[in-house]
């Protein structure tokens, strides 16, 4: 299955595969990648096959996107 993210460099479309992504992180304060990254436009990080990348999303609007398409997300 995969999604269409929005990134922040170029502010860019990925097409993403979600069996791939291996950690969504949301972006706060207390994050070391706040100054970087938050400011430039992004609320999360995901990791996919071992590069990060910053997207503009939530995780809950990336789970909702999951969900609307007829998976859900891995817990646990």
């Amino acid at each position: 299955m995969f999604i269409k993210l929005h990134g922040v460099i170029s502010n860019e479309k990925i097409v993403i595969n979600v069996r791939f992504i291996e950690v969504m992180q949301e972006i706060s304060k207390d994050s070391k990648k706040y100054a970087s990254y938050y400011q430039a436009g992004a609320r999360s990080l995901i990791r996919v096959n071992g590069k990060t990348i910053p997207i503009k999303e939530t995780i809950t609007q990336v789970e909702n996107r999951m969900k609307a398409l007829g998976g859900a997300p891995d817990e646990g």
